[in-house]
């Protein structure tokens, strides 16, 4: 299951797609405190950034089956730079040296 599932359906459940939802109009109410079983924006944002890396991953792991054997194709740079955006910083490294290895082929490591 996908991320933007995940959202899709809490936001049907949650009737945000109903005919009669309207935006909040002050910034009060946009600021509100998160009642239980609601999104905060924060917790949005979070989610289609995730689901963002999903799909630019996908997309790269399509890349490396169609030219995999032309050119080298590394399919994780895209969760690298969200490990880092996290501050999971082991990660980052872990995924980035994974990286530089696919792309030089192993060679000076």
């Amino acid at each position: 299951m996908l991320v933007t599932d995940v959202i899709l359906f809490h936001s049907v459940r949650r009737g945000k797609y109903s005919a009669n939802y309207e935006k909040p109009t002050s910034s009060r109410e946009r600021t509100k405190p998160v009642t239980s079983g609601e999104l905060d924006a924060s917790e949005l944002v979070e989610l289609l950034q995730r689901s963002a890396v999903e799909h630019l991953t996908t997309c790269r792991q399509l890349e490396a089956r169609e030219f995999g054997s032309e050119f080298r194709i590394v399919t994780t740079a895209f969760e690298a730079m969200y490990a880092y955006k996290r501050s999971d910083y082991q990660r980052c490294l872990q995924l980035s040296t994974q990286n530089v290895h696919t792309l030089t082929g192993g060679e000076g490591l």
